[in-house]
């Protein structure tokens, strides 16, 4: 959020939206950096801090993808170990 009032700083405030919290939340679950489980699941970094920052919400697909992160994290991974081959 940005403030406009005159003498006021503008400044920007992270949103908690509910999605910005998802992933947050399925990222400690998980116990990666944000990095670290960028790339381990095949999320765009910048995106995912993005998300977090409350920057912008996860498109349906993505927010969908958090949360199968977030209940069967080993069976992402070996969906994701058997398509790298």
């Amino acid at each position: 959020m940005i403030s406009d009032i005159p003498g006021e700083p503008r400044s920007f405030l992270p949103r908690q939206t509910p999605a910005a919290t998802l992933a947050r939340k399925v990222r400690w679950h998980v116990g990666l950096s944000q990095q670290a489980f960028a790339v381990t699941f095949g999320i765009d970094p910048e995106r995912l801090g993005w998300i977090e920052r409350g920057e912008v919400e996860p498109d349906p697909v993505l927010e969908a993808y958090l949360r199968v992160i977030d209940r069967a994290p080993h069976m992402v991974l070996a969906a994701l170990a058997e398509r790298r081959g």
